[in-house]
């Protein structure tokens, strides 16, 4: 439970210091999948979907990508000295959807093969679920790391 948890922890951090909310999520099967092992390569795939899934829900205008306006966003509220610890997170999050695209896509191999390397997947070969229980730990951090920095903005 702990990284729809994160989730939720950073999605009410973010409605308290913004006054709007950080993500809709319309299915709660997408939630759902992510407290679930994954024992093979095809629930480690199906888990990295549900996980981007979910990232694709946060409320931020579409151009650019979410992500990436995330990032300006968090500059803007926490100034750009401020706000590196956060972007950092984001960059983690955005690597899921590197991770992603390499699963789905074979002209993304190059960019979820850096995915994997920087998020520490490499290391797991065919543990998958060694592999998902990492992840699923990496992006609880950087969520948290988000929820952290905005924090104050909620005093």
């Amino acid at each position: 439970m702990a990284l729809p948890e994160a989730f939720d922890h950073l999605g009410l951090a973010w409605r308290i210091a913004t006054g709007q909310r950080l993500f809709h999520v319309p299915r709660a099967v997408v939630p759902a999948k992510l407290t679930q092992p994954a024992n093979s390569q095809e629930e480690f795939e199906s888990r990295c979907s549900a996980l981007g899934d979910m990232l694709k829900t946060f409320d931020f205008p579409a151009e650019g990508g979410s992500l990436n306006n995330m990032k300006a966003r968090l500059t803007e509220l926490l100034g750009e000295a401020s706000s590196g610890r956060a972007r950092d997170g984001v960059d983690t999050l955005r690597r899921v959807f590197d991770l992603r695209a390499g699963q789905q896509h074979h002209g993304a191999d190059t960019r979820a093969e850096r995915a994997r390397t920087a998020l520490g997947l490499t290391r797991f070969g065919n543990d998958w679920a060694g592999a998902w229980d990492h992840l699923r730990a990496m992006v609880v951090q950087a969520l948290t790391i988000i929820r952290e920095e905005i924090s104050p903005l909620t005093d």
